[in-house]
């Protein structure tokens, strides 16, 4: 169910940031208009005053727009916010429940101990004994990431840093075209 609930999530996100229903009620807006200065000729003749200055038909359809995007983005942040509280609990259990959280264990506990004995090395002023444990401790580190990143812990803590970067997107002022940033990481939800 956790997984359903994160695709589910990344998809309603997906639909809302990539809807094209800013263009089109802009297009029928701007049509819509149009259609009203047509009507008051048809009803009045061809001399008639128009009801809708042509010069502004143009601005209206950008302000529908630009509201029409703007609705969207409190769509996207409410849902974001909403959603944030969720999905830290569905990726903590789903790391809790991981089978490689041993193994990620027995890594951590090697690099606290190397990190032990760097901190060692560099008291007793041995250069030679520095760069051997600085050696350990970078070789330890590596294989520490390897593991994360190959881990179902490390798919899931990727899980985590997209909604993240989705919730400091969501709440900071933003351009519509910025929108595409917030898609790229509603794409790692769904990978």
């Amino acid at each position: 169910m956790a997984i359903a609930a994160l695709n589910d999530y990344a998809a309603t996100l997906n639909q809302i940031a990539t809807s094209s229903a800013p263009g089109d009620i802009a297009t029928n807006f701007e049509a819509f208009l149009g259609s009203l200065n047509g009507f008051a000729a048809e009803m009045q003749g061809t001399d008639a005053d128009e009801l809708i200055n042509p010069n502004d038909i143009a601005p209206l359809t950008g302000l529908s727009k630009s509201l029409t995007e703007a609705y969207r983005y409190r769509i996207l942040r409410r849902l974001i916010n909403d959603a944030h509280d969720p999905i830290r609990i569905i990726v903590s259990e789903m790391i809790a429940a991981s089978d490689s959280q041993d193994q990620l264990v027995d890594l951590s506990d090697g690099l606290i101990d190397s990190y032990a004995d760097l901190e060692s090395a560099q008291d007793s002023k041995d250069a030679a004994r520095y760069q051997a444990a600085a050696s350990k401790w970078e070789a330890d580190l590596a294989a520490y990431r390897a593991a994360v990143k190959k881990s179902q812990t490390g798919k899931w803590v990727a899980v985590w840093n997209a909604q993240q970067a989705l919730k400091v997107l969501a709440n900071k002022p933003i351009e519509p075209e910025e929108l595409v940033e917030i898609l790229e990481n509603v794409k790692l939800l769904t990978d």
